[in-house]
C-alpha cells in the first residue's frame, strides 16, 4: 500500500531496501492525479514488493517540491538506491509505467 509522506519523512521513505521507489508529487484536487491514483495501486500490486509507492502530497510538501522542481501535478519520479532514475508528468498509462519499472529493474541486477 502506497505510504503519503512529508519533507520529515521522505527520506527514509525512500531507503527501501534496494528496490526502485516510486514518488507520486499529487494534489488532493487534481483530477489527472485520481485518474493515476488507481493504476499506480494496480502497479504496486503486480510488483508485489519489488517497487515500493510513496505518496507526496504537493500542497503539504512544499520543500520537497521545490528540492525535486516539481511544477505539476502528477508528477511521478523514479529512485533507485536514492537516485532519480526517470520522471514523468500528467497521466500515463500502465505500459508507460511498467517499461520505465521493468528497465530500472533490469539496470539494477
Amino acid at each position: 500500500m502506497a505510504v503519503k509522506v512529508t519533507a520529515d519523512n521522505f527520506q527514509s521513505a525512500l531507503a527501501a531496501g534496494g528496490v526502485p521507489v516510486l514518488v507520486d508529487f499529487y494534489s488532493e484536487g487534481c483530477v489527472p492525479c485520481r485518474r493515476m491514483s488507481p493504476v499506480l495501486a494496480e502497479l504496486e500490486e503486480e510488483y508485489d514488493g519489488r517497487v515500493k509507492l510513496i505518496k507526496v502530497n504537493v500542497a503539504a510538501g512544499t520543500a520537497l517540491t521545490d528540492k525535486y522542481e516539481i511544477l505539476a501535478a502528477p508528477t511521478l519520479v523514479f529512485f533507485m538506491n536514492g537516485q532519480e532514475r526517470a520522471r514523468l508528468s500528467g497521466v500515463n498509462g500502465k505500459g508507460v509505467l511498467r517499461g520505465i519499472i521493468d528497465k530500472i529493474l533490469e539496470e539494477s541486477k
